[in-house]
Protein backbone atom coordinates (compact mmCIF):
# COMPACT_ATOMS: atom_id res chain seq x y z
CA UNK A 1 0.00 0.00 0.00
CA UNK A 2 1.25 3.62 -0.77
CA UNK A 3 0.00 6.23 0.88
CA UNK A 4 0.98 10.11 0.16
CA UNK A 5 1.69 12.68 3.02
CA UNK A 6 0.96 15.52 3.67
CA UNK A 7 0.79 18.69 6.17
CA UNK A 8 0.69 22.37 6.10
CA UNK A 9 -0.24 23.65 3.19
CA UNK A 10 -1.59 26.98 4.62
CA UNK A 11 -3.50 28.05 1.89
CA UNK A 12 -0.99 26.11 -0.69
CA UNK A 13 -3.94 24.30 -2.73
CA UNK A 14 -1.12 24.05 -5.58
CA UNK A 15 1.24 22.21 -3.78
CA UNK A 16 -0.71 19.26 -2.48
CA UNK A 17 -2.38 18.78 -6.39
CA UNK A 18 1.21 18.80 -7.49
CA UNK A 19 2.35 16.33 -4.84
CA UNK A 20 -0.78 14.14 -5.99
CA UNK A 21 -0.12 14.70 -9.58
CA UNK A 22 3.92 13.10 -8.63
CA UNK A 23 2.55 10.44 -7.50
CA UNK A 24 -1.40 8.90 -9.36
CA UNK A 25 -0.77 5.94 -8.27
CA UNK A 26 -1.03 6.34 -4.56
CA UNK A 27 -3.63 4.04 -2.65
CA UNK A 28 -4.40 6.65 0.26
CA UNK A 29 -4.01 10.00 0.98
CA UNK A 30 -3.23 11.28 4.14
CA UNK A 31 -3.39 14.91 5.55
CA UNK A 32 -1.78 16.40 8.64
CA UNK A 33 -3.30 19.09 9.63
CA UNK A 34 -3.09 23.22 9.41
CA UNK A 35 -4.88 23.37 5.80
CA UNK A 36 -8.20 21.66 5.97
CA UNK A 37 -9.91 23.95 3.53
CA UNK A 38 -7.16 22.93 0.90
CA UNK A 39 -7.21 19.59 1.17
CA UNK A 40 -11.19 20.09 0.78
CA UNK A 41 -10.35 21.98 -2.49
CA UNK A 42 -7.47 19.81 -3.79
CA UNK A 43 -9.70 16.29 -3.11
CA UNK A 44 -13.19 16.66 -3.03
CA UNK A 45 -14.25 14.19 -5.79
CA UNK A 46 -10.70 12.04 -5.63
CA UNK A 47 -11.33 8.67 -5.82
CA UNK A 48 -8.70 7.76 -3.52
CA UNK A 49 -9.47 7.24 0.09
CA UNK A 50 -8.19 10.49 2.00
CA UNK A 51 -7.30 11.13 6.05
CA UNK A 52 -7.48 13.83 7.23
CA UNK A 53 -6.68 15.43 10.92
CA UNK A 54 -6.96 18.72 12.37
CA UNK A 55 -4.33 20.54 12.85
CA UNK A 56 -3.63 23.85 15.17
CA UNK A 57 -4.75 26.31 12.89
CA UNK A 58 -8.08 24.27 11.24
CA UNK A 59 -11.01 25.79 13.25
CA UNK A 60 -14.27 24.56 13.14
CA UNK A 61 -15.03 24.54 9.12
CA UNK A 62 -18.52 24.61 7.51
CA UNK A 63 -18.35 22.80 4.86
CA UNK A 64 -19.88 19.32 4.24
CA UNK A 65 -16.68 17.94 2.21
CA UNK A 66 -14.60 14.86 4.11
CA UNK A 67 -12.50 17.65 6.14
CA UNK A 68 -15.37 19.10 7.91
CA UNK A 69 -15.21 15.45 10.06
CA UNK A 70 -12.02 15.45 10.77
CA UNK A 71 -10.74 14.51 14.54
CA UNK A 72 -7.67 15.58 16.14
CA UNK A 73 -6.34 11.83 15.50
CA UNK A 74 -6.57 8.81 14.27
CA UNK A 75 -5.33 5.71 14.30
CA UNK A 76 -5.75 2.84 10.77
CA UNK A 77 -4.79 -0.68 10.85
CA UNK A 78 -2.86 -0.87 7.65
CA UNK A 79 -0.96 -3.76 6.23
CA UNK A 80 -0.68 -4.85 9.80
CA UNK A 81 0.82 -1.50 10.73
CA UNK A 82 -0.67 0.39 13.45
CA UNK A 83 -0.33 4.11 12.04
CA UNK A 84 -1.38 7.43 14.51
CA UNK A 85 -2.14 10.25 12.17
CA UNK A 86 -1.84 13.35 14.07
CA UNK A 87 -0.40 16.89 13.71
CA UNK A 88 1.57 16.84 16.55
CA UNK A 89 1.11 20.05 18.09
CA UNK A 90 -0.36 18.45 21.24
CA UNK A 91 2.44 16.20 22.05
CA UNK A 92 4.41 19.04 21.85
CA UNK A 93 6.78 18.13 18.72
CA UNK A 94 8.41 21.21 18.20
CA UNK A 95 10.10 20.70 21.73
CA UNK A 96 10.66 17.33 21.24
CA UNK A 97 9.65 13.58 20.66
CA UNK A 98 9.55 11.96 23.51
CA UNK A 99 5.97 12.21 24.24
CA UNK A 100 4.68 11.47 21.01
CA UNK A 101 6.53 8.46 21.57
CA UNK A 102 5.88 7.61 24.69
CA UNK A 103 2.21 7.55 23.44
CA UNK A 104 2.54 5.56 20.50
CA UNK A 105 4.67 2.60 22.64
CA UNK A 106 1.36 2.86 25.13
CA UNK A 107 -1.08 1.82 22.32
CA UNK A 108 1.49 -0.34 20.18
CA UNK A 109 1.62 2.44 17.10
CA UNK A 110 4.70 1.23 15.04
CA UNK A 111 4.25 4.39 12.87
CA UNK A 112 3.59 7.67 13.73
CA UNK A 113 2.86 10.07 11.26
CA UNK A 114 3.05 13.92 12.22
CA UNK A 115 3.19 17.70 10.85
CA UNK A 116 3.29 21.10 12.64
CA UNK A 117 7.07 21.72 12.81
CA UNK A 118 7.11 22.36 9.14
CA UNK A 119 10.42 19.73 8.51
CA UNK A 120 10.76 16.87 7.24
CA UNK A 121 12.16 14.51 9.77
CA UNK A 122 12.23 10.30 10.46
CA UNK A 123 12.99 8.85 13.36
CA UNK A 124 12.96 5.80 14.92
CA UNK A 125 12.47 5.60 18.84
CA UNK A 126 11.85 2.29 20.37
CA UNK A 127 9.19 0.24 18.15
CA UNK A 128 7.80 3.38 16.12
CA UNK A 129 8.99 4.88 13.12
CA UNK A 130 8.20 8.63 13.93
CA UNK A 131 8.04 10.17 9.90
CA UNK A 132 7.12 14.28 9.37
CA UNK A 133 6.56 14.73 5.46
CA UNK A 134 7.50 18.10 6.01
CA UNK A 135 5.14 21.79 5.07
CA UNK A 136 3.45 21.54 1.69
CA UNK A 137 3.36 24.85 1.51
CA UNK A 138 6.49 24.59 0.46
CA UNK A 139 6.77 21.46 -1.50
CA UNK A 140 7.48 19.29 0.89
CA UNK A 141 5.46 15.61 0.88
CA UNK A 142 5.84 12.19 2.25
CA UNK A 143 5.93 8.78 0.99
CA UNK A 144 4.94 5.88 3.15
CA UNK A 145 4.90 2.18 1.84
CA UNK A 146 3.26 -0.61 3.96
CA UNK A 147 3.59 -4.36 3.48
CA UNK A 148 2.92 -7.16 5.59
CA UNK A 149 3.92 -4.95 8.87
CA UNK A 150 7.09 -3.60 7.07
CA UNK A 151 7.29 0.44 6.62
CA UNK A 152 9.11 2.45 4.13
CA UNK A 153 9.02 6.30 4.42
CA UNK A 154 10.78 8.43 2.16
CA UNK A 155 10.04 12.22 1.69
CA UNK A 156 9.69 14.36 -2.07
CA UNK A 157 9.57 18.22 -2.91
CA UNK A 158 7.68 19.30 -6.17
Amino acid sequence: MKLLVLSDSHGRVGMLEKAYETHPDTDMIVFLGDGLRDISRAFTGCEKTVVCVRGNCDGITFDTSFAAHALQETVLELEGVRVLCCHGHRYGVKSGLSTIAEYAASKNIQLVLYGHTHTPAKTRCGGAVLFNPGSASTGSYGIVYLKDGAVLCSHGEV
